[in-house]
């Protein structure tokens, strides 16, 4: 069975940074659009206060009619000054980023409670250290498809360090020698 990931799947998405534009030291009605064209709609009501919440007026894939979910936001203090805003999970009462809305749902809610993983995080030992070494190889630009490939065939662009440069082919090399010992081991 495939698990799911969040980039297998169609979601309405809504990030706290967003919020960060808003005033909530003003009480009042905000509206802002999402990229995804979500209409959040942000009522503050007490702006003294350490916990805020934030209503999310959006219309669901394929529904007739809107939906809205009313969703805690708490603030932290950076220790650069200001405060990084997080929303509540309704369901699991953590603190989240982003919240998500798959198709045929109406509710936001974290990854973690829908139980969502990134690609990434899917993937195996052999998988991940295939996917550094051709990370590293396009990154010295080569095309990353094949293993194994020589290091003579690379050339350095113009203004990089050489000594920078080798310690970059040093570590394409060893990264692509761990995949090629994981693959020899599986096969």
């Amino acid at each position: 069975m495939v698990k799911p990931t969040i980039e297998g799947q169609s979601c309405l998405i809504v990030r706290a940074e967003a919020l960060q534009l808003l005033d909530f030291n003003i009480p009042g009605d905000y509206q802002y659009r999402t990229t995804e064209g979500i209409r959040v709609c942000v009522l503050v009501s007490d702006p003294i206060g350490v916990e805020r919440t934030v209503q999310l007026v959006h219309e669901p894939h394929g529904a007739s009619r809107m939906a809205c979910q009313t969703v805690r936001v708490v603030g932290t203090r950076q220790h650069f000054g200001g405060q990084r805003l997080w929303f509540i999970c309704p369901r699991t009462g953590s603190r989240c980023g982003v919240l998500y809305a798959p198709a045929g749902t109406t509710k936001f809610l974290s990854r973690r409670a829908l139980g969502l993983k990134y690609v990434s995080q899917r993937r195996g030992r052999v998988e991940r250290l295939m996917h550094r070494a051709r990370k590293l190889h396009e990154e010295l630009g080569g095309d990353g498809l094949a293993l194994g490939q020589s290091p003579l065939l690379l050339v350095k662009p113009k203004r990089k360090w050489h000594a920078r440069w080798w310690r970059c082919v040093d570590r394409w090399k060893a990264a692509d020698h761990m995949a090629q010992m994981a693959l020899f081991r599986l096969g």
